[in-house]
């Protein structure tokens, strides 16, 4: 903010921060190793910062490590017994996602053993501290979403762009994920509304990654293209790959049939593979695979 955007400086001043033991300095510095935002991905480095800043008391790195840790990723072994201590740190802390998780946890006998009474107390302490399942979410937001599709579309109504982004906005703080997967689209491209003109990628990656986190996989889509074009992020060959075969292969929470978002995410993983590393956007160094493209195409 008020400078012009250097990861390699920001880097140099998180370093600082992480020499004197500041945990938000080291959890900022493992989401950007994790990211390659400004350099080299860093798997191994970005657990280790992750792991240390949970370590000294921060919420937000022991639900960060504790949900890639559950689940495995790329240079993260899976160890969903790490994954539940970090969760249950971030959980007592107030974290009400990890605390719904744990209820989860506990119940499946995931990295824990299997505990109805532990199950049960973290599902009621997530409700009390306000978690919302899924289906909540949809119909919290139910009303607030359809009113702003008449007035994008203007049907039965005066067409009204800019009410209708303000109900989507609406709609979307209060967890829907559709409303939320259409916020990333609408910044991402940038819409003739004031404030709007021009892409936010910034909000844009914010919102798509709320839409995946609520169940809507259409936004998979639009992470793919954020990751395949560098819109605000490092371009990422392999990201991209990622976010594309999610939409493809994801069940949707709309489930109403309208698999464009699946057709645009297998073209666009044909053109991902036909022109790899020699993408105008990516330094990726990977090879054209002919083979693939023409398969997805």
């Amino acid at each position: 903010e008020g400078t012009p955007q250097d990861f390699a400086e920001a880097a140099d001043w998180f370093e600082k921060g992480i020499a004197v033991e500041h945990p938000k300095a080291m959890r900022v510095m493992a989401k950007m190793l994790y990211t390659g935002s400004g350099g080299e991905k860093d798997p191994d480095r970005a657990a280790e910062l992750w792991q240390k800043s949970s370590d000294l008391g921060d919420p937000e790195s022991a639900a960060t490590f504790g949900k890639i840790l559950m689940e495995g990723a790329q240079g993260i072994e899976k160890d969903q017994a790490r994954a539940c201590k970090h969760m249950r740190k971030a959980a007592e802390a107030g974290d009400a996602d990890c605390m719904w998780r744990l209820g989860n946890a506990y119940k499946d006998g995931t990295g824990v053993n299997i505990s109805q009474e532990e199950s049960r107390n973290w599902f009621v302490r997530a409700q009390q501290n306000g978690y919302v399942t899924p289906e909540q979410r949809v119909q919290q937001g139910a009303a607030l979403y359809q009113q702003a599709v008449v007035f994008y579309t203007g049907q039965g109504v005066a067409r009204d762009v800019g009410k209708a982004i303000q109900l989507f906005v609406a709609a979307a703080q209060r967890g829907h994920p559709v409303a939320a997967g259409n916020l990333a689209n609408f910044f991402l491209a940038g819409l003739p509304f004031p404030g709007m003109e021009q892409p936010d990628y910034g909000e844009a990656h914010q919102w798509a990654l709320r839409a995946m986190q609520w169940g809507e996989t259409d936004a998979a889509y639009t992470l793919g293209q954020i990751y395949e074009m560098g819109h605000g992020v490092p371009a990422d060959h392999q990201l991209a790959v990622h976010w594309y075969f999610t939409c493809i292969q994801a069940k949707d929470v709309k489930d109403d049939g309208d698999h464009r978002a699946k057709f645009k995410a297998m073209n666009a993983l044909g053109r991902c593979y036909f022109k790899a590393s020699m993408h105008d956007a990516a330094d990726s160094k990977v090879d054209p695979d002919y083979t693939k493209a023409y398969y997805w195409w």
